[in-house]
């Protein structure tokens, strides 16, 4: 019920309260798997370009609970998600939003055949670029691609 809540198209109250009860329901491991399996990371990756700050940003959080489970980091990149991620790193609206992506990307940087992915997607330089406060985790998130990429290519 609460994936079908965010299927639609303009963005109510009943969305933004189904995107944060998905995003607490994301941390349970018994959910993770079946929310992905269910087309959680498709509908997620949907709302990652919705016109709502607050739907993006849970979108963004979620994702990063989702790819905590090893199926769901293939299910993410396959279906398209570092792009996205990678643009919300930039975005003008939110800090909290910026950081969300990063965590998405930070989480699906654990599994070392998408370091790969995740470097050569430009992710190491968009982190980057992000604000000053976000330095220790850029900082961590850029060695740690560094590291596994070297080690893999």
């Amino acid at each position: 019920a609460v994936l079908l809540a965010l299927e639609g198209d303009h963005v109510s109250e009943l969305e933004k309260h189904a995107s944060r009860t998905l995003w607490e329901l994301s941390v349970l491991d018994e959910l993770q798997s079946l929310i992905g399996l269910q087309g959680g990371i498709r509908t997620l990756l949907r709302r990652l370009n919705c016109h709502d700050p607050t739907i993006q940003e849970h979108a963004a959080n979620t994702l990063s609970n989702l790819a905590l489970c090893d199926e769901n980091k293939s299910r993410i990149v396959a279906e398209g998600g570092i792009g996205p991620l990678m643009t919300l790193l930039s975005s003008p609206s939110s800090s909290k939003l910026r950081l969300g992506a990063l965590l998405s990307l930070y989480v699906l940087s654990g599994k070392k055949d998408l370091l790969v992915c995740l470097a050569t997607e430009g992710v190491l330089d968009a982190a980057l670029s992000l604000v000053p406060a976000a330095a220790i985790e850029v900082d961590v998130f850029s060695v740690q691609i560094q590291q596994y990429a070297s080690w893999i290519i």
